[in-house]
């Protein structure tokens, strides 16, 4: 009954393991959960965050707990989990002669089987996501006109968003991968005539500090007094990062909900894409 008892803890930790780290890849994807909780705290504390070294720190935190009851079961029952349930513990003597008499005999077929079934499952996913990715990069791109005012859902995640840039309201965070810092800025997109009292509805997350429109040339700049604008880009509903949302808020703005994030690069949508079948193959093949 012990035996059994200590597999079946063994094997449900053992699953609550390869959990952990996909969810801890899950949630670097798509900055949330405990990778954006760590993230935000780096922030605070040193004012950038370094992303290789946060996902580190998120698997620590979801995997430590059943690890370390993997390691508590390995040195206190040992010989519960390696001999077959209901059978008495062998002896020093007779552990070393099946040693001797089978050394390459594997004593949990069934679980390298797993191990190879989700190797084999990952790889497939990564290079699904890999073809993926390389289809919506080459098919053609069309932006989608639509005005900040127009009442419900963007018409499409490729737009042409039109209105008010309030620059005076730039929040920036910093993030250092691997000892480089970037920084990103977001600033409101806002309709005239918009006031403190109403949410904030869309954003703008640009990869350039100047704006053209035509011969004019506005400075991404707190300094800039609010002008008309109409960017390119792809829109990612709710994607306002913890840090930066509570920085509005904390000075009185509020977020419409949903809120959608207007970034600026085209093909920001097809990163998802190679992040998963970049994970996916290394993982699939360790």
């Amino acid at each position: 009954m012990q035996a059994q008892f200590a597999r079946s803890v063994e094997k449900a930790c053992v699953i609550l393991v390869f959990a952990a780290v996909a969810y801890a890849i899950y949630a670097w994807i798509v900055y949330g959960g405990p990778y954006r909780w760590l993230a935000e705290l780096s922030l605070q504390w040193f004012g950038s965050y370094e992303p290789k070294l946060i996902f580190f720190a998120t698997c620590v935190v979801l995997v430590g707990p059943p690890a370390v009851v993997l390691i508590v079961l390995a040195k206190l029952a040992p010989d519960l989990l390696r001999r077959p349930v209901g059978a008495a513990p062998q002896s020093i003597a007779a552990r070393v002669a099946n040693a001797l008499t089978q050394p390459g005999k594997l004593e949990s077929p069934a679980g390298l089987r797993v191990l190879a079934g989700i190797g084999v499952a990952a790889l497939a996913v990564g290079a699904g996501a890999g073809w993926l990715g390389y289809q919506k990069s080459m098919a053609p791109v069309t932006f989608v006109p639509f005005e900040v005012a127009g009442k419900g859902p963007p018409p499409a995640s490729h737009v042409a968003l039109t209105g008010i840039a309030v620059t005076g309201l730039i929040v920036e965070h910093k993030e250092t991968i691997s000892g480089s810092t970037r920084i990103h800025t977001y600033f409101p997109l806002i309709e005239p005539g918009w006031s403190k009292s109403e949410p904030i509805r869309f954003f703008v997350r640009p990869n350039v500090t100047v704006y053209r429109d035509g011969g004019t040339m506005y400075r991404l700049h707190p300094d800039t007094p609010p002008f008309k604008m109409t960017q390119t880009g792809v829109l990612f509903r709710n994607d306002l990062p913890g840090l930066i949302s509570a920085e509005y808020e904390k000075h009185g703005f509020k977020l419409a909900s949903p809120h959608y994030v207007l970034d600026t690069d085209p093909g920001s949508d097809v990163e998802i894409y190679w992040i998963v079948a970049g994970v996916g193959g290394i993982g699939g093949l360790v």
